[in-house]
């Protein structure tokens, strides 16, 4: 197993510490569970990036990584929705459920257009629309995440949590700028 290789499986194994971490009721929690998701989404950057310049792209890296960059994605979204992170006032919480459905509905599709264009003999490769996407998601999150616990209070709160919902509302909409872009440049992997 390569660097790389293990940065992906690294990734997946923190997941699970970071949504418990997150659960558990205590002050520090969204720090230390913001600080384990930050890491976790560099493993992302740093395997792609490893994986190009020294030429160990794999195929179980190219099954694994972006699977695992959804789970912690997926992850985030949910803890955040189901903590009521996303709970001022009833817009901020209708736009992350929306998000989240479109997060996961452009990720299935992006994954099964994948899917038939590799039982073709293509391969679909990530796009700058889906890094600038996963970027924004990587700002946004956190943002919002370190907000549990209470630590962070007055104007200080207000300026993270508003910044986490324009950066969030920016990755939705390079979300479906993405998608769509795949579906656009790849037509002919569906005919």
């Amino acid at each position: 197993m390569n660097l790389p290789m293990k940065l992906t499986v690294s990734r997946i194994i923190l997941i699970p510490f970071f949504v418990a971490v997150f659960m558990i009721d205590f002050s520090l929690s969204g720090i230390i569970a913001t600080a384990i998701f930050i890491i976790a989404a560099f493993t992302d950057f740093l395997d792609g990036y490893l994986a190009r310049k020294n030429n160990m792209v794999t195929d179980m890296g190219k099954f694994l990584d972006p699977i695992a960059d959804k789970i912690l994605v997926m992850s985030a979204m949910t803890l955040l929705i189901t903590f009521g992170i996303l709970k001022e006032g009833t817009f901020n919480l209708v736009m992350g459920v929306i998000a989240m459905i479109i997060m996961l509905a452009r990720e299935l599709t992006v994954s099964a257009l994948r899917m038939v264009a590799a039982g073709n003999g293509s391969v679909i490769a990530a796009d700058k629309w889906g890094k600038y996407k996963t970027v924004t998601q990587d700002i946004a999150l956190p943002l919002l995440m370190i907000l549990k616990g209470g630590l962070i209070e007055g104007v200080f709160y207000s300026v993270i949590y508003y910044a986490g919902i324009v950066f969030l509302i920016i990755s939705t909409v390079l979300t479906v700028l993405s998608g769509v872009n795949y579906l656009v440049k790849n037509k002919e992997a569906l005919k």
